[in-house]
């Protein structure tokens, strides 16, 4: 099971936009789901620049 999460953060660090592509049985993937929108907000990045930037995570 996998999944990878593309996330937009804006400021202070809540999430803009979030995409999840997963393989895996529907439980996994709505674990991934509520990990990610419990993590809102997300810590300040070290250069504001990375605001609106897309991160990719992936879950294995």
């Amino acid at each position: 099971m996998s999944g990878t999460a593309r996330i937009s953060v804006r400021s202070p660090g809540t999430i803009n936009r979030f995409s999840l592509s997963c393989k895996g049985s529907p439980a996994f993937c709505e674990s991934l789901k509520a990990a990610v929108h419990s993590s809102d907000p997300l810590p300040k990045p070290e250069y504001s620049e990375l605001y609106g930037d897309t991160l990719v995570i992936t879950f294995e």
